[in-house]
């Protein structure tokens, strides 16, 4: 059991569902704390466990049951199930559950990207001017647009990391946060986004990204569809370093349209 007080890093960026006024308009209590910062707040028993290796054969998946807020004191419960998965849950100090998943190592490394699974995922340009927010505007899309970066181990962190582990560092490897944010500004690069919320992944790693990788994130629409009024998008993202390897495949929901 690991005990933490959540912090919103976020407040400052693009998606102002983080920003406080702009999410009590939507209903909520105040600025949201990004949904891939509390997927860090889960993994870090199963990171503690398993190491880089997760990195090269992980898999996680994290469902975001209720919004997390800065200064909340939350508990993060690990749970070792029959088939070894870690059992991982985020609740609030009054024990209501704000998020809930899995995390697992495969026995062996996954097998090398063959040419069929790039060849599903095309490197395209991104969009010279971003897609409307609706249904009928991306009903029919395939693939979006690639966001592609060099990762630089040297660099400030991504605002949305709010872990001090130093393993990170030490081995020069991308953090997952980073990694699984990257969905994000993928999606956030090919559509103009208002207030979204990022509600569900499904994480498999292949590969560690490290130093000087320069990683081309692929994402394809899978399925729009709605639920509570709201409108939601999954995607399936697949994360190419080098025009070679796959680092890691996401299955990425999230609410585009609230």
């Amino acid at each position: 059991m690991l005990r933490l007080t959540a912090r919103n890093p976020a407040k400052d960026a693009a998606n102002r569902i983080h920003d406080d006024s702009v999410a009590r308009e939507h209903g909520f209590s105040g600025g949201l704390v990004p949904g891939v910062t509390t997927y860090g707040y889960m993994l870090r028993p199963a990171i503690d466990a398993y190491g880089i290796a997760w990195l090269e054969r992980g898999a996680a998946s994290v469902r975001l049951i209720a919004p997390v807020y800065e200064g909340e004191k939350l508990v993060i419960r690990e749970r070792i199930e029959s088939d070894g998965k870690r059992k991982l849950s985020v609740e609030d100090d009054s024990g209501a559950l704000r998020a809930a998943g899995s995390a697992w190592l495969s026995a062996q490394a996954p097998p090398p990207a063959d040419g069929a699974a790039l060849e599903h995922f095309p490197r395209c340009p991104l969009p010279s001017q971003q897609l409307e927010p609706t249904k009928r505007a991306l009903e029919g899309v395939d693939v979006l647009g690639a966001l592609e970066f060099r990762f630089d181990a040297d660099a400030k962190p991504p605002l949305e990391i709010d872990d001090d582990t130093p393993t990170y560092r030490a081995e020069r490897v991308a953090h997952p946060v980073l990694l699984l944010g990257a969905a994000n500004y993928a999606l956030a690069a090919n559509v103009a986004l208002g207030p979204w919320i990022h509600t569900a992944s499904e994480v498999t790693n292949h590969a560690a990204v490290r130093h000087g990788d320069f990683v081309s994130v692929r994402p394809r629409i899978v399925r729009l569809f709605e639920k509570k009024g709201r409108e939601l998008v999954e995607l399936d993202v697949l994360y190419v370093v080098d025009e070679r390897k796959i680092a890691l495949r996401v299955r990425h929901t999230a609410i585009y349209r609230l």
